[in-house]
């Protein structure tokens, strides 16, 4: 197995909508953070997220930090008894747009 590392990044309820995703780019810069740390620092050439389909702000959020929706199944997950589909992201190379 490649090797990987997991984390996270989620926004709470009150900063999500327009004041977050699109004013203050909070959500955007953390994940360049994380992208930035998971190529330049732990060297992975690849770095996946997982977002909701009804989810577009995340969706948003992912494609102006460089990422590309994948043609990956949706992966079914148990969140505090509801299932969950998520869709894969990936992002490639170094930088972050």
């Amino acid at each position: 197995m490649p090797p990987f590392l997991d984390g996270g990044l989620t926004g709470s309820s009150i900063r999500r909508g327009w004041h977050c995703w699109s004013r203050q780019g909070s959500c955007r810069a953390g994940l360049k953070l994380l992208t930035d740390y998971a190529h330049k620092v732990a060297g992975l050439p690849r770095v996946y997220l997982e977002t909701e389909p009804d989810d577009e702000p995340s969706g948003g959020v992912a494609c102006r930090a460089g990422y590309q929706l994948t043609d990956l199944p949706p992966n079914v997950v148990m969140d505090k008894s509801r299932e969950v589909l998520l869709l894969t992201w990936e992002h490639l190379g170094t930088s972050v747009a």
